[in-house]
């Protein structure tokens, strides 16, 4: 018998959100209309890969925010509404951080725990969870409650508004709707979630797959990365492992791009975030074949990201701009409370080997005075 070869199911992009939403979604378990999420972020709980995995529980999440609310939509695989009476719950947990003065740095902090109510590592960079709004399964409608942390691995009761939307008949998409001030916060407050799905007590999937994801970053922590690729070719041909269509000056008029994991490279979409060689915004000198950029992300983000060669109009293309294919780049960003800036000076087509690690030829310099 011959077996028919199936293409792999290909992610779509993920993508951050265009701004606070014009017109918030309803949290009524289904998508209508249609596009109402369209505004939002979009990720994946495999938020490293681009072949999406028909054994996952989420399939995909969608969040937004308005100036009073922030909203989630989890894409399941499944239809939710036959899961009604089982051991199965939802969970979606919150960080917690209220910025008193963002000058001087002063805030305001509620218990949180690093795990959540299941014994699993969050893996949150704001520390842990203060909050988690879980849709229980195992009663018939699902029960939606509100929990706070006690700081000992705990979650007690607490009150708050909020909305939820589905299961629906039939319907795959689960909505929440948290205002701020049930979340103890206001808009420009850190802010940093995760979904957890669970059987039988214990955690079987989540999203993001690695960290929370980062809504709003805590500007009284940031570390600044500012990356430096030669792109000379002196001491690696740029075309070593592909051709290069449009070679930066003095060769072409090509243009330096950094793509990676976070939504400042863009979320992995190549050939739209550009870095500079004008002598200004930190490069240190224009014309001379070092390409920069310089990026804020939190203490502990685990960087992943590669270098592109383009222009404008090769964006999300790769073939004929990367730097190597199959392969990228890795950096951890300090986690030393005392270092608020870092620099890595790469060279273009220093293939990392494994992937996920710095070039051969890479420099890091983890705490720049």
């Amino acid at each position: 018998v011959k077996v028919p070869d199936f293409p792999p199911l290909v992610q779509g992009k993920a993508k951050a959100p265009a701004g606070p939403f014009p017109n918030p979604p309803t949290p009524d378990g289904q998508e209508n209309p249609p596009g109402e999420w369209s505004d939002g972020g979009l990720f994946y709980d495999n938020d490293s890969g681009a072949i999406a995995n028909p054994d996952d529980h989420i399939a995909s999440v969608k969040y937004g925010y308005t100036n009073t609310t922030f909203y989630v939509a989890l894409v399941m695989n499944e239809d939710m509404s036959k899961k009604a009476g089982s051991q199965y719950a939802v969970a979606i947990y919150f960080s917690h951080k209220h910025i008193l003065d963002v000058n001087t740095g002063q805030f305001e902090q509620n218990p949180f725990n690093t795990t959540d109510r299941w014994g699993r590592p969050l893996g949150f960079l704001m520390g842990g969870a203060a909050f988690a709004v879980m849709l229980d399964f195992s009663q018939k409608p699902p029960k939606a409650t509100l929990s706070k942390a006690d700081g000992a691995g705990g979650f007690g009761p607490a009150s708050g508004d909020f909305q939820t939307g589905g299961p629906v008949p039939g319907g795959k998409i689960l909505e929440f709707a948290i205002p701020y001030k049930t979340l103890g916060i206001v808009m420009g407050d850190p802010l940093e979630f995760e979904a957890v799905v669970m059987k039988d007590g214990k955690a079987i999937d989540w999203a993001p797959n690695l960290t929370g994801k980062v809504v709003f970053e805590d500007p009284t922590t940031l570390v600044y990365v500012t990356f430096v690729v030669d792109v000379s070719g002196s001491t690696i041909a740029l075309d070593t492992y592909g051709p290069i269509n449009n070679k930066p000056q003095p060769q072409g008029k090509g243009i330096v791009y950094i793509a990676g994991n976070q939504d400042k490279l863009g979320l992995w979409i190549p050939n739209k975030i550009s870095l500079h060689d004008d002598g200004k915004n930190g490069d240190e000198k224009a014309g001379d074949s070092l390409w920069s950029g310089t990026f804020g992300f939190m203490p502990g983000t685990l960087l992943r990201y590669k270098y592109t060669i383009g222009i404008p109009t090769d964006e999300a293309k790769w073939a004929g701009t990367e730097e190597f294919p199959l392969t990228e780049r890795g950096l951890d960003v300090t986690k030393d409370p005392n270092c608020k800036k870092m620099r890595v000076r790469d060279i273009f087509a220093d293939r990392p080997q494994p992937t996920g690690t710095a070039g051969p030829h890479s420099v890091i310099e983890n705490c720049v005075k």
